[in-house]
């Protein structure tokens, strides 16, 4: 069976267990990111792939790993990269990402620029927290986000041109949008479905799944 769309485990310590478990199945390609793997301990569920430079996982902990591909530290590429490539060399272009919040920082803005840069490839990323997602988008995508929810939309690439939003409080229609002006903070939702797009660029859509 083709697997359509994949999981990859970072190492961050913001892990959503529960949309995790509701997302995970025989259907998603597994892959841990050397020490996210530590995430599913003692779960029984299989890996498909562990890989990294396994500078910070320790023993797999009877975990399945049905291939590990090591990497050397001294590299010009981060584990999460790594990942990705694997996934892409596999067909498959839909990704959740878990762990790619908390810890360090210089970790995170890692996570979020190798994000962006893939999806510039078409790939379609999301970063699954507790209490943020961001969606990576270089083409229009619909939403279901609750009414009254507060979303932001950030250039990801220098400029996204021509954005659309349609279910928010502030519509847009036909804007340019710089990485250096963040003037997409803290939109409200306020239909059922919302659409978002653009015709060129990436845009980091933020879910806030608290309401402020």
């Amino acid at each position: 069976m083709t697997k359509k769309s994949a999981v990859i485990l970072l190492n961050g310590p913001d892990f959503n267990s529960t949309e995790f478990n509701e997302m995970i199945s025989e259907n998603i390609f597994l892959i841990a990111a050397d020490g996210g793997i530590g995430h599913i301990s003692g779960t029984g569920i299989p890996v498909d792939v562990h890989a990294g430079d396994f500078d910070s996982s320790g023993p797999e902990s009877g975990i399945q790993v049905r291939e590990k591909i090591s990497f050397p530290r001294d590299k010009d590429i981060s584990d999460f990269s790594i990942c990705l490539d694997i996934a892409l060399e596999r067909g498959i272009d839909d990704i959740k990402v878990f762990g790619a919040f908390g810890g360090r920082s210089d970790h995170f803005i890692s996570n979020y620029d190798t994000a962006v840069r893939f999806a510039e490839k078409g790939v379609r990323i999301t970063f699954v927290g507790n209490t943020e997602n961001i969606y990576f988008i270089s083409s229009p995508a619909k939403f279901y986000f609750p009414a009254g929810s507060t979303v932001s939309v950030y250039s990801g690439t220098e400029k996204v041109s021509n954005i659309k939003l349609k279910g928010f409080k502030y519509k847009v229609e036909k804007h340019e949008l710089y990485r250096l002006t963040p003037v997409g903070l803290s939109n409200v939702v306020t239909e059922k479905d919302q659409h978002v797009s653009l015709d060129a660029g990436v845009l980091a859509v933020f879910f806030n799944k608290t309401k402020i």
